[in-house]
């Protein structure tokens, strides 16, 4: 929660990995205090977390994870993801979801909530300890569900994560159903950065209803490049 954002449990998925996390944490003889170490152990977990590594039948990868940690601690593991995988970059299609039960709806949360994402009412930072009723986050879609059905939107893109970003309960509520190219237009004028903080393009032409899927296309790989030097900080021991 402190290190990742997630505070709730909407958000804390992947947890078939934590079998083999407590695996790890007994063989090293009790708390890991070494920081690197911990930040390498976030990396794993939220590599299992986002490819559903743990989302099947458990037996043969939770085997080859003991094994793993047994052999060669942490780096190992992480090894064992990259022969699984193949490749442990995260791409702008990865954001090609829908719904906020997709695996990468985490993900957009965490990068919120550590990355100093702020409120496009007013530019406070959505940090993990916000208090308050109306201070707690809520999913807001960028482009209005309403006005993009009524011009024919397919409701996949609708509910695309990439149309998604996090705001306070006030804010969400301020904003409603005003078109981006109203309320975006006061967020870059009053709150300046607030917009590039939750990784929306500022380029005017792409907050018109017409330009949706250019929006979605562009915000996915601004959350792409954003997840991969999060991950990369945390195998950096950052």
């Amino acid at each position: 929660g402190s290190r990742l954002g997630l505070d709730r449990d909407r958000v804390l998925k992947g947890r078939g990995a934590f079998a083999a996390l407590c695996f790890h944490l007994h063989q090293s003889g009790g708390p890991i205090t070494a920081s690197d170490e911990q930040q390498k152990i976030l990396y794993w977990y939220l590599h299992n977390l986002m490819w559903g590594r743990y989302s099947g039948t458990v037996e043969t990868k939770l085997q080859q994870d003991l094994a793993a940690f047994s052999s060669g601690g942490i780096d190992a593991a992480i090894d064992e993801l990259r022969k699984w995988r193949g490749d442990l970059e995260v791409r702008a299609s990865d954001f090609d979801w829908s719904t906020t039960g997709a695996r990468f709806y985490p993900i957009l949360y965490m990068l919120t909530r550590t990355n100093g994402s702020r409120n496009l009412c007013d530019g406070i930072e959505l940090r993990n300890d916000l208090l308050g009723k109306m201070s707690q986050l809520h999913v807001h879609h960028i482009f209005p569900k309403a006005r993009l059905y009524d011009v024919g939107t397919e409701r996949t893109q609708v509910n695309a994560l990439a149309n998604m970003c996090f705001l306070t309960a006030d804010c969400n509520l301020k904003i409603s159903d005003r078109p981006p190219i109203e309320y975006m237009a006061v967020t870059a004028e009053e709150q300046p950065g607030a917009l590039e903080s939750q990784w929306i393009t500022t380029d005017p032409d792409l907050w018109d209803v017409d330009r949706f899927a250019d929006f979605l296309e562009d915000r996915r790989h601004r959350l792409a490049d954003a997840t991969n030097a999060f991950l990369q900080s945390l195998l950096d021991g950052g």
